[in-house]
């Protein structure tokens, strides 16, 4: 559609530029052609209506326009204001005009298709989401809320999970990888919501489940990190307690020493 209405405006904008040459070579034939048709040059610019047309086309792409403008003011001073108003109304506004539609419409183009692709992803995101989670309900026979790794296996050899799944685009060969790379803490059991965002993620090609793998190999080294900063914690507290014990009988003994040494005096 915006295709088709830049087309439409820049036809009606032709249209009205061929006009306009043409009622500026009828006056300048006239003023400038027909009186001094003894000069062979502006009898080549302007000798008919047909070269006249031809001299105001190559005036309106700026080709060599200073060179007929002062040929034609060497005989008629004032045609210089001929010039510069049929440029300003032709190059100067109309064909800036052509530019501004054809971009405005392609631009316009552009961000319908956008829009359509982005609504397209978002109905099929939501799609896979009800599939998925007729996956998850039937995987979860024990209804526990988690799914094992026996459990997908087992899922698996169903025939309506099998057809969610290629429904949702996830290539069942990969269901076993897929479940491996996601269960980054190693519990070896899956929630509803870690199951549900490693399909939607994973479907396509094989890209986007690099991409999964990839995303979830940088959760597992989180976890890991997270893990070890915690045990370092605790070590450290259990350090800093010791020290605060130690401390304490330090002050005892110095305070059994001050009333050992007071007695003594």
């Amino acid at each position: 559609i915006g295709a088709l209405d830049a087309m439409r405006a820049l036809l009606w904008a032709w249209v009205l530029i061929s006009i306009l040459i043409y009622i500026f070579a009828i006056l300048l034939t006239r003023t400038v052609g027909f009186p001094h048709k003894a000069d062979a040059e502006i009898d080549r610019y302007f000798g008919n209506i047909l070269y006249s047309s031809f001299t105001l086309f190559q005036v309106m792409t700026l080709e060599g326009w200073p060179t007929v403008a002062r040929k034609a003011m060497e005989f008629e001073p004032w045609t210089w204001m001929v010039f510069v108003a049929f440029l300003l109304i032709t190059t100067f506004s109309i064909m800036n005009m052509i530019v501004s539609v054809i971009v405005d419409s392609t631009l316009e183009a552009a961000l319908d298709q956008k829009l359509q692709a982005m609504r397209d992803q978002e109905y099929q995101t939501s799609m896979a989401t009800v599939k998925v989670d007729e996956v998850f309900r039937r995987a979860d026979e024990n209804g526990d809320g988690h799914i094992t790794k026996e459990e997908l296996m087992q899922a698996l050899l169903k025939a309506d999970v099998r057809l969610y799944l290629r429904e949702v685009g996830i290539d069942i060969t990969n269901a076993e990888f897929i479940f491996d790379v996601v269960d980054y803490d190693g519990s070896g059991k899956l929630e509803y919501k870690e199951f549900a965002m490693a399909l939607v993620k994973a479907r396509g090609e094989a890209k986007a489940q690099d991409v999964l793998a990839l995303q979830c190999d940088l959760w597992r080294r989180e976890y890991g990190l997270r893990q070890d900063l915690f045990r370092v914690c605790v070590k450290v507290d259990e350090r800093l307690r010791a020290v605060d014990q130690a401390i304490e009988l330090l002050q005892s003994d110095l305070q059994i020493l001050d009333r050992a040494m007071a007695e003594h005096e």
